[in-house]
């Protein structure tokens, strides 16, 4: 609550002060006046912590006080503007649970702090001035105890913004504490929290606050998406702005356990400067299967491509798939193009709650004895041949049309139709209601052409991905479903054999 008072602060109590252990240094444990410690603290190697990283972790509380503030602070790694990372797990607590990190500490009563408490399931950000803390921001925010999660603060002045595992945030404006103080980690009551402190706190001379990037409008990509992104330096070197959206309208379980959106199940959109374009953007969209083809078009109508679409998981429930997009332009021409795709996946949502478990039934079903006519299709797919004989193979009134090319694999061998390098067209059901299903396999340059001209037959994506490696050139396959007349399916494929005959050329 705002104008909580801290443990050890209150007027019958002495200052809380700071003392070093020698275990832990250059890490200071809070203690009391009389320099009992309020907790213990130890620094360990934790296999199961993110990337084997070390541990800071509150082990006993040792006091009884629902009110105190357990810090553990490190005066040696300064702080003022900039951005860090830091992971927590809430490992135990009745009266609260979970924590954060402090910023801008100047001494165990003064500082900055954000903690998420899986009890409350809520996300805060305080300012802690003469051991009382001062609420600057709070939203709601469910997370898990016992599992990893991250908070990452950014501040530049007096603006404040930290996001809690890359979808909940809190931002503020506040001036209490204007000067460059010491880090530290923060619990409340008994709290036991574990804690894989930053690599780096990336502040004043470690990092300086990134500044906007030529063609990167980055205030455009937040007003256009709804989302306040961050703003970081990549591994590449290059400046990278990203919004992200867990996938929290369904839930989501793998093996019947619920999954948060840390674990994956997490929407995102990069963007950085380009060289042709002014930007580029690139990233992952979480969606059910009722879902992906109405987010594809979005993306298309928007001038962005799809390059991948497939599983991440295994039984998982509703069954949810990955798509990979990307593209090049202006970056709030990208950020609409995102925009859309969400609201596309949010529509068809509003319109079911629940995801489908078939395709739509604007087509009349399938029937399950065969009898597609052969010459019909055939006249489609290939020119007339003398003898009058199916180049498509028939069998039990079902009809595949099939189309061989070659890659060279790694070994110098070249191989062919028979070992998979194909496109396919499979038709049930009869003329009048079928069912078509395939493979397409896409060189470069082909792929987002094949996927339009699907599309606008209206014939379903499935799956996006690579069946070899290594050969040359390298091919993307996408598989397709689609129900309609056999004739018109068949148009539509042949539509998108002639758009990726144009593309080769």
């Amino acid at each position: 609550m705002a104008g909580e008072t801290a443990f050890g602060n209150a007027s019958s109590e002495p200052p809380v002060q700071t003392q070093p252990a020698a275990d832990l240094a250059p890490w200071t444990p809070a203690t009391t006046g009389d320099g009992s410690p309020l907790a213990s603290w130890s620094l360990r190697s934790e296999p199961g912590a993110p990337d084997g990283a070390r541990v800071l972790a509150l082990t006993t509380t040792n006091h009884s006080s629902s009110s105190a503030f357990n810090l553990c602070l490190n005066q040696a790694q300064r702080f003022k503007d900039g951005t860090f990372t830091l992971q927590f797990r809430a490992d135990a607590g009745s009266d609260d649970q979970g924590g954060g990190p402090v910023w801008r500490v100047q001494d165990s009563s003064n500082y900055y702090v954000c903690r998420a408490n899986p009890l409350e399931n809520n996300f805060r950000l305080y300012v802690v001035t003469g051991g009382t803390r001062k609420q600057l921001a709070s939203v709601e925010a469910k997370h898990s105890p016992g599992m990893w999660h991250t908070i990452e603060v950014t501040q530049t002045g007096d603006k404040i913004h930290c996001t809690l595992d890359g979808r909940a945030s809190v931002d503020a404006t506040d001036a209490t504490i204007a000067a460059e103080g010491g880090v530290g980690v923060w619990t409340k009551a008994d709290a036991r929290t574990s804690f894989v402190l930053p690599a780096a706190w990336r502040g004043n001379a470690e990092a300086k606050v990134l500044e906007q990037p030529a063609g990167l409008d980055t205030p455009a990509i937040d007003s256009i998406t709804g989302f306040k992104g961050t703003l970081a330096k990549d591994n590449s070197g290059a400046d990278v702005f990203k919004v992200t959206q867990g996938r929290t309208d369904v839930p989501i379980t793998v093996e019947g356990r619920k999954m948060e959106p840390f674990m994956g199940f997490t929407s995102w959109a990069a963007f950085q400067a380009g060289t042709s374009k002014p930007a580029m953007m690139a990233g992952d969209l979480v969606v059910f299967q009722d879902e992906v083809n109405p987010a594809m078009d979005a993306f298309f109508a928007h001038g962005c491509t799809v390059t991948a679409l497939h599983n991440h998981f295994f039984y998982e429930e509703p069954k949810t798939y990955f798509m990979h997009f990307g593209g090049e332009g202006t970056a709030p021409d990208l950020a609409k193009g995102f925009k859309a795709a969400l609201d596309a996946v949010k529509a068809v949502r509003t319109k079911n709650a629940v995801p489908a478990t078939k395709f739509d039934d604007t087509q009349p079903p399938v029937p399950t004895t065969n009898a597609i006519t052969a010459a019909k299709l055939d006249a489609i797919f290939f020119p007339p041949t003398a003898d009058g004989k199916s180049k498509g193979t028939v069998k039990d009134g079902m009809y595949k049309a099939t189309f061989g090319r070659t890659v060279e694999m790694s070994c110098g061998c070249p191989i062919g139709s028979a070992m998979g390098v194909n496109t396919w067209a499979g038709f049930c059901g009869n003329d009048d209601s079928a069912a078509v299903a395939g493979d397409f396999i896409t060189f470069k340059g082909e792929l987002q052409p094949v996927l339009h001209a699907l599309r606008k037959a209206g014939i379903n994506i499935v799956t996006i991905h690579n069946h070899m490696e290594n050969e040359t050139p390298p091919s993307i396959f996408l598989h397709y479903y689609g129900k309609g007349r056999a004739e018109d399916l068949a148009r539509g494929v042949k539509a998108a054999l002639d758009a990726q005959a144009e593309a080769g050329k």
